[in-house]
């Protein structure tokens, strides 16, 4: 006579378990995802709305600058800042690197 391995079958209490066991983890990525997804949504959004305030705030300054017969003070600002930076990227590229 051979020995047998008796086995019960899974209650439903342990087959619910294995489904949660298999499920939540894979929920929670699926949700982790989701908010990042949103954030990144948000982010995006955000920049391209801030890129339209700022040409709009640019043109309502020139047009006030223009009709008062001054000058800019974003453009006056804005030209120094460029300056500054170019002349930093022509330093930098021009110098000899570190041995």
């Amino acid at each position: 006579m051979h020995a047998y391995l008796i086995t019960a079958k899974p209650s439903r209490r342990q087959q619910a378990m294995r489904w949660l066991g298999r499920w939540i983890p894979r929920a929670l990525i699926w949700a982790g995802l989701l908010l990042l997804g949103m954030a990144v949504f948000v982010l995006r959004a955000a920049r391209a709305l801030i890129g339209l305030a700022a040409v709009a705030a640019a043109r309502i300054e020139f047009e006030a600058a223009t009709r008062a017969g001054k000058p800019p003070v974003g453009q006056t600002i804005g030209v120094g800042v460029a300056d500054a930076f170019t002349d930093e990227f022509n330093r930098g590229w021009a110098s000899r690197p570190a041995a």
